[in-house]
């Protein structure tokens, strides 16, 4: 029987979400100009947080309630929503160039961390199966 590890999993939806921050980000910055363009913004860090605490410390299993509307393992999904008129110059254009500058680069160490983990767990699993062909 195959099992799934949900750790890995989590790391994965999180590599995704901050591809996509970081895709959105970029196009904020590339639409800086564009008369009336709403910034996007990607959230995930909440359902990674409830997904993440809901995990049995003790065997690494998801509890009931971190599980998916299916019934699975918990997943992140990114959610992605146009800024509201929090700030808006006169040409309608929301983007803030500072912080989406500053937010490009916060998302690339994140992604950096997270490739980082996910090659250490896959060194582990392959550790596990190569040892156990002996």
């Amino acid at each position: 029987m195959v099992s799934r590890d949900t750790s890995l999993s989590l790391l994965t939806d999180t590599l995704n979400a901050l591809a996509l921050r970081q895709r959105a980000t970029i196009a904020n910055i590339t639409n800086v100009d564009t008369p009336g363009y709403r910034a996007v913004k990607v959230s995930f860090e909440d359902q990674l947080r409830s997904a993440l605490g809901h995990l049995d410390s003790a065997n690494g299993t998801p509890a009931h309630t971190a599980q998916n509307a299916t019934g699975g393992d918990p997943t992140v999904k990114a959610l992605v929503t146009r800024q509201a008129d929090q700030f808006t110059r006169v040409d309608g254009n929301s983007v803030q160039v500072d912080q989406e500058m500053s937010s490009l680069m916060e998302t690339s160490m994140k992604y950096s961390a997270m490739a980082r983990a996910v090659q250490n767990k896959l060194n582990i699993l392959r550790s596990v199966i190569t040892s156990g062909q002996s």
